[in-house]
């Protein structure tokens, strides 16, 4: 099913900060807009590049075609779901975006040739902070 926020970790909610992050390193930030079940729109920056997506999805179905902006630019993309729960999206230059929630609740967006983003809610503790130091305890070897 094409549900959209069947792909988007639930953390994420509309109109919030987000950090991007590439293999672990928090590498650019942004803003969620819509989060819905047809529509996930969000913007920011990440390389040096400004980003902005706006997927708009026609119904449910786990096929058939959405429309996709990115950066201003309106396409008609192909989507599908794939056996193992992601949304592939294929854009007309043949470029294909995956969208999936992976572990410690990231967002992952893959595209073709690019590195693997994930994109985590800014409101709650980033993986880029350093943990807690473990409590010693007397007598522990």
């Amino acid at each position: 099913m094409a549900d959209l926020r069947k792909f988007i970790n639930p953390m994420l909610r509309p109109h919030e900060k987000i950090g991007l992050f590439v293999s672990g390193a928090r590498l650019g930030s942004g803003n969620t807009h819509e989060i819905e079940q047809l529509r996930a729109k969000l913007s920011g920056e990440i390389f040096f590049s400004k980003i902005d997506i706006d997927i708009v999805m026609p119904d449910t179905s786990p096929s058939g075609v959405c429309k996709m902006t990115l950066n201003g630019k309106l396409e008609d993309c192909p989507y599908v779901t794939t056996p193992d729960n992601r949304l592939k999206i294929t854009r007309k230059d043949k470029t294909e975006i995956l969208i999936h929630i992976g572990d410690r609740a990231y967002t992952f967006v893959n595209v073709t040739g690019r590195p693997t983003v994930g994109i985590w809610p800014d409101r709650i503790r980033g993986l880029d902070e350093p943990a807690e130091p473990a409590e010693i305890t007397e007598g522990a070897d």
